[in-house]
């Protein structure tokens, strides 16, 4: 086979390939408009709105707006288990959470899955798949 053949059929080989290959939109936390929940529970978290945090409070917000399917709510209801803010330490939940938020899209739930993953939270350590998120 001629040389040139072969770089142009493997040329065309790999567009089909990446073509192919559906790459997940991801998007920072700040791209994401913040329902009342959200915003509310990340006022109680932050800084309680000029009181001390309450992060049981900023927890039951963040974990009602997440199963109404709100992705930065899923992204903190799972950093709030991972770091036993508000509620149990609880790497399976955490994960669980981040999942959810990443399958929309959310950067820093793909940042805390390979967290995850690099540390054997939760999960066995995994460098490799870790570095995929």
């Amino acid at each position: 086979m001629n040389l040139n053949l072969f770089i142009f059929l493997s040329s065309l080989i790999l567009c089909a390939i990446t073509q192919a290959v559906e790459v997940p939109k991801v998007y920072s936390l700040e791209h994401f408009a913040s329902s009342d929940a959200v915003t509310l529970a990340r006022q109680l978290y932050a800084d309680g709105k000029g009181k001390p945090a309450d992060f049981k409070r900023a927890y039951e917000a963040f974990k009602t707006a997440a199963a109404n399917g709100d992705p930065v709510a899923q992204y903190y209801a799972g950093h709030m288990h991972l770091y036993a803010c508000g509620t149990e330490l609880d790497f399976a939940k955490a994960w669980h959470y981040f999942e959810l938020s990443a399958a929309q899209g959310i950067d820093r739930a793909y940042g805390r899955m390979a967290h995850m993953l690099h540390r054997g939270l939760g999960r066995a350590k995994d460098f490799d798949r870790g570095i995929e998120y």
